[in-house]
């Protein structure tokens, strides 16, 4: 082989091999399996309506959503399918919770189905502060708040939950006395809700019982804290079930250290 017809070979190789690793890897890319993720669940939105969406998928060119009454046996039949990565699913009944999941297709092959996620239909809504499930999402605190909270736990194990965070700015050397109070039957004491402020350890919220923030700086300080549902007593027990229960959150005053 002469000098120049080897530097040609080479050249064709070189390019060879480069075309068909770029083809692998572009039929590799297209022929990835698509990935196998629950469905986002999203109740008291709006009455009796539960939304229900995914991401999108390359690796899919359809989606197929299924629906179950919670049950210890869940029994699932077809709500969607199709190309969309949303579903308004309107049909439930007040009060049912119900478990969704979601199946992907690509060609003639299904993978899935995913893992179940709660939803709840019910004729009530979140409150107005929401969202404010994450610090970064806090309320500010006035002198009054009207909100609710929810936890509702799934036959197999599924929980959709509410927590709802607020800020609270207390002057220099002073202590704010906050109170919460649920809206309970005469002489229900059970503890429903839990109190945590951002650098502390969770306690029990007593219902109608102050709360003390204390800055003991020299400057004013915002102080961030959470409510959230105490699961078991929401359920009543370690089985199925849940509630929605309205609180108020009320600032009592401003005393100084």
């Amino acid at each position: 082989m002469t000098a120049k017809k080897g530097a040609l070979y080479a050249i064709a190789l070189v390019l060879s091999t480069s075309c068909s690793a770029g083809l692998f890897d572009d039929l590799g890319q297209a022929e990835a399996d698509p990935f196998i993720k629950a469905p986002t669940v999203e109740s008291f939105r709006t009455e009796d309506v539960i939304t229900v969406s995914w991401e999108d998928d390359p690796g899919a060119s359809e989606y197929i959503l299924e629906r179950s009454l919670d049950q210890a046996t869940p029994v699932y039949s077809m709500l969607y399918r199709g190309a969309e990565q949303i579903f308004v699913d309107t049909s439930g009944e007040t009060d049912m919770r119900y478990l969704y999941r979601l199946t992907k297709v690509r060609g003639e092959r299904l993978f899935g189905p995913s893992p179940a996620a709660l939803g709840v239909c019910s004729a009530s809504r979140r409150d107005a502060n929401e969202p404010n499930d994450t610090e970064v999402t806090a309320v500010p605190m006035n002198t009054y708040i009207e909100a609710n909270t929810f936890f509702y736990r799934a036959n197999t194990g599924e929980v959709v939950s509410d927590t709802d965070w607020y800020t609270i700015e207390v002057p220099a050397r002073a202590t704010a006395s906050i109170v919460v109070e649920l809206i309970l039957p005469a002489g229900d004491a059970t503890t429903y809700m839990y109190y945590y402020r951002t650098g502390t350890v969770p306690s029990a919220v007593v219902n109608a019982d102050p709360i003390l923030i204390e800055n003991t700086g020299y400057s004013a300080k915002t102080f961030s804290f959470s409510l959230y549902p105490h699961g078991e007593n929401f359920v009543g027990g370690a089985g199925a079930g849940g509630m929605l229960k309205g609180y108020t959150i009320q600032l009592l005053q401003i005393s100084w250290i």
